[in-house]
């Protein structure tokens, strides 16, 4: 407001002072005589002063017509101007304005439009960095990867911008499942921004994608120099990685390759269960077993598992019951108190066919934390002792309801199988977990199992009496049970669910 004031002032002054020249002009006497070609000619002062300053408004406008017209001509050629700076910022103002609607379009959620006015932003600004980059983005809202990788490889260009140009296309690679293509790309990207986190794990994916087990292990520890992982986790996910590299050497023949490094990863990790299995089966392949069978007893004291006693069964072919349950004595009396080393003795008892024993075993279990599984043993030892049908079914039918037994199941997405090192359903690294499921996988047959022990006594002549049971009272069970868990039950009291690896 104050700074309109003074303007007012100010105009009102100057114009007094031109109103005050104006009238002293023409108030001054005299003349101002002009001899022009013989000719005289005379005028008043004010009306000479009046000329003069039309003379030099004139001769201004002259060259600035001419200044103009020089542009023009430069401008025509092709050389920097002041009319083509002009033009210039025009086009700059429109672009950011185009910008700044697409932006506002996209985050609004009408991509369509969004992408109209990038593509406008991306026409008025000539392809700069910025309008190419929100271009892409928008695309990539859309689905559109042909616009997608034109605006990513014009990014290329620049190398400012070559780093996450490289991503751009990775991730399309990835979306249209290009995944060779995506690795090679995704090589280059960390080999530009080597500590970038993003695109290690990017790529550390994408080589566990292509089985590309040699690679993922240097990404792994390229990896954890700049993200903070623990060196458990670190040695785990190294272990896992072996056991796969391993994998694959077997499948190719070098067995004795695939053994040494197989035993790097079990001497790196040594609760590694499911590496410890694969060990265990190329020590068997190659002869050797007084090393895997320490292996075995350090495993199953950090970490008592089925699959471990599994594979202790089988360093020894056609072994007695009773031998094996003293051979086993040795696992046994490591962990006396855990519950998977009693359900392991009363799987050995079973085996033996000691069922006074085994019913004796199985009793605290039942009452502490019954399952699915040890209230099936538990119906299997009531049976061997000559229960009643009807305390067999009971106990079954208990079994149906109870908790369900620890199994593999992947922390990111629930599912269940058998152990991998990466989940076949959501392509997550190490990411399942020994525990009871929050439900019962009826429908999925591969996940139940005879028990461990009494899976090479199959044909001994315990399993078809105990078989029975189920059918030869099924009427009189609970109305209620569903006919696909009744139909399990009715094939073995014992194959119930123990998710191995």
């Amino acid at each position: 407001m104050v700074r309109s004031i003074f303007k007012g002032l100010f105009f009102l002054i100057v114009s007094g002072f031109c109103a005050f020249g104006a009238i002293f002009l023409a108030g001054m006497s005299g003349s101002v005589q002009l001899n022009l070609n013989g000719k005289e000619l005379s005028i008043s002062i004010f009306a000479a002063v009046i000329v003069l300053i039309g003379i030099v408004f004139f001769i201004l406008i002259v060259f600035a017509f001419f200044n103009v017209t020089i542009a023009v001509i430069r401008f025509l050629s092709g050389d920097e101007t002041a009319l083509s700076r002009y033009f210039i910022k025009s086009r700059q103002i429109k672009g950011n304005q185009a910008l700044s609607n697409a932006l506002i379009a996209f985050n609004e959620g009408d991509s369509a439009e969004a992408l109209l006015h990038s593509g406008r932003a991306k026409y008025l600004l000539k392809n700069n960095m910025l309008s190419l980059l929100i271009n892409a983005q928008i695309a990539q809202q859309l689905g559109n990867s042909k616009l997608v990788i034109e605006n990513f490889k014009k990014l290329l260009r620049n190398k400012n911008t070559r780093s996450i140009a490289l991503s751009g296309i990775v991730s399309e690679k990835i979306k249209t499942g290009d995944y060779q293509s995506a690795l090679i790309l995704s090589k280059k990207s960390v080999e530009l921004k080597p500590k970038n986190i993003r695109n290690i794990n990017t790529l550390f994916n994408l080589q566990l994608q292509e089985s590309d087990w040699v690679g993922a292990r240097q990404t792994l520890q390229s990896k954890r120099k700049i993200e903070k992982m623990h060196r458990t986790t670190f040695l785990r996910h190294e272990a896992i990685l072996m056991v796969a590299e391993a994998k694959e050497k077997r499948s190719k023949g070098f067995t004795k390759e695939a053994l040494g490094v197989a035993l790097a990863a079990v001497r790196q990790y040594p609760s590694f269960v499911a590496g410890l299995s694969f060990l265990t089966e190329l020590e068997l392949a190659l002869g050797n077993k007084k090393r895997v069978e320490k292996l075995l007893q350090k495993c199953w004291r950090l970490f008592p598992h089925p699959d471990i006693a599994k594979s202790f069964i089988a360093l020894v072919d056609n072994e007695t019951p009773e031998d094996r349950r003293t051979r086993f004595q040795v696992l046994t009396k490591m962990k006396e108190k855990g519950s998977q080393t009693k359900i392991l003795e009363v799987e050995l008892c079973l085996a033996a066919k000691d069922f006074s024993s085994a019913k004796k075993l199985i009793s605290k279990l039942v009452k502490d934390d019954p399952d699915n599984y040890t209230l099936t043993l538990m119906a299997a030892a009531e049976k061997g002792s000559g229960a009643s049908d009807s305390v067999v079914q009971k106990w079954l039918t208990k079994a149906v309801y109870a908790p369900k037994s620890f199994t593999w199941i992947c922390k990111n997405c629930g599912f269940q199988t058998e152990w991998v090192s990466v989940c076949p359903e959501c392509d997550g690294f190490d990411t399942l977990e020994w525990r009871r499921p929050p439900f019962y996988p009826s429908n999925n047959k591969a996940h139940s199992q005879i028990p461990l022990i009494l899976e090479a006594d199959e044909n001994n002549g315990f399993f078809s009496e105990t078989d029975q049971v189920d059918s030869e009272n099924r009427h009189d069970s609970d109305e209620n049970l569903s006919e696909g868990l009744k139909e399990e039950l009715e094939i073995s009291t014992v194959r119930q669910a123990r998710e191995i690896s």
